[in-house]
């Protein structure tokens, strides 16, 4: 099998340029909006709830609607990249260069709907800023020190289970020298180009749209 990591493998310019060389190829990368309602206990589905609708209100983007989505190229955005509803044209997903062209990306959340919900990015973020403020702070003030080692005890003594936040992910640092600082429990999903330019998510099976296929590659 052949994984990559957050690099070219989750371009949509990936797919569109090898066509049916990709099939095959898995995609590691952090979680997007959208994502199975599993994923989530009721503490992190209010939270991804609360999110969604501001970034709806907001006017948030989605992928443009039609299954034509504009590459982050052509876009020559820098913004964040909707894997569950392809890439919308006004944001791109990061990725640099410009080829100018587009590609019809096809997944597992229709395109352009409230269901494929705020971007990666966005996701992301709001998910560390809930951290920080609902949790951390909130802990450091009740311990009655909001100075750096008060916060940073605050942290480290985090124990927020798997699936109680926005984007899946749940938090404790690790104290092991190997991987101090570390979350445990990131979140992080696997996705699969399973057909020309079309890909679905295998893992967890709590994000899973679908099963692994084409193991071993045959090529």
């Amino acid at each position: 099998a052949l994984i990559g990591t957050t690099m070219a493998e989750c371009d949509p310019d990936f797919a569109g340029e090898l066509g049916p060389d990709a099939i095959g190829v898995f995609a590691s990368d952090r979680p997007t909006g959208g994502f199975q309602p599993s994923a989530l206990d009721p503490d992190g589905r209010r939270a991804y709830d609360r999110l969604a609708a501001a970034w709806g209100s907001a006017g948030g983007s989605h992928a443009t609607g039609g299954g034509a989505v504009e590459s982050p190229e052509a876009s020559g955005g820098a913004g964040g990249g909707d894997y569950y509803g392809g890439y919308d044209g006004a944001g791109g997903s990061g990725y640099g260069g410009a080829s100018g062209s587009e590609y019809a990306i096809q997944g597992p959340i229709e395109e352009g709907t409230p269901a494929a919900g705020p971007t990666e990015e966005g996701l992301s973020g709001f998910t560390a800023g809930w951290v920080l403020f609902e949790h951390v702070l909130s802990a450091a003030l009740r311990g009655g020190s909001l100075d750096a080692q008060g916060v940073a005890a605050a942290a480290r003594a985090l124990d927020l289970p798997v699936g109680s936040l926005p984007n899946g992910a749940g938090v404790r640092f690790s104290a092991d020298p190997a991987t101090l600082g570390q979350n445990e429990r990131a979140a992080a999903v696997i996705w699969q180009w399973q057909a020309v330019r079309s890909y679905t998510f295998v893992w967890p099976a709590t994000y899973a749209t679908g099963s692994i296929e084409f193991v071993p590659l045959s090529r």
